[in-house]
């Protein structure tokens, strides 16, 4: 509060094992004058069976993928949990999931672990529409997820190099974090 910032971001791992704290910790972000943006971790869904839809109203949102504009910038939020294991409810997203992390086990890629994820087809749509909109709008773009894409990693983000490969065909993308 005292520093005046624009906004906060949150990166993740807002929680881990239980859903009630949630209730602990989300007053900790109102205190702030700054509007909170937050991104969703793998741990915020490491919590009791059946609390799973409870994670995004906890949090304030809507979707778990988003963006949003301050200036010249566009700040692309993405979900990197919407693909993961224990495979989602959802039969496309359970589809999308198993078919990712089965085929990148049987590559032997060192990221195919459970507590990682990835991203949906419908959600790398939704990010190239955003990224070609921000081009001719002329804005620079901010991507932000709680997995990394590079370097090649066990913590990687399942479809990391899907991601990298569409990130670096923007001009408009000025980072990743």
């Amino acid at each position: 509060r005292k520093e005046k910032v624009q906004f906060v971001v949150n990166l993740g791992d807002t929680i881990d094992h239980h859903i009630q704290t949630f209730d602990g910790v989300m007053p900790l972000f109102k205190l702030l004058k700054a509007p909170v943006y937050h991104v969703i971790g793998n741990h915020d869904f490491d919590i009791q069976p059946g609390n799973e839809a409870r994670v995004l109203p906890a949090l304030g949102l809507k979707d778990s993928y988003y963006a949003f504009a301050k200036g010249r910038w566009r700040f692309i939020i993405l979900d990197g949990f919407e693909l993961r294991y224990p495979f989602p409810s959802d039969e496309t997203l359970k589809r999308e999931s198993e078919a990712l992390y089965w085929r990148l086990r049987a590559q032997g890629k060192e990221h195919a672990q459970r507590w990682n994820g990835g991203i949906s087809l419908k959600q790398i749509a939704w990010l190239e529409h955003e990224l070609e909109e921000a081009g001719k709008a002329r804005k620079n773009v901010l991507v932000l997820c709680h997995f990394p894409v590079i370097p090649e990693a066990a913590h990687n983000l399942w479809n990391d190099t899907e991601v990298v490969t569409l990130l670096e065909k923007h001009r408009s993308v000025k980072a990743y974090f």
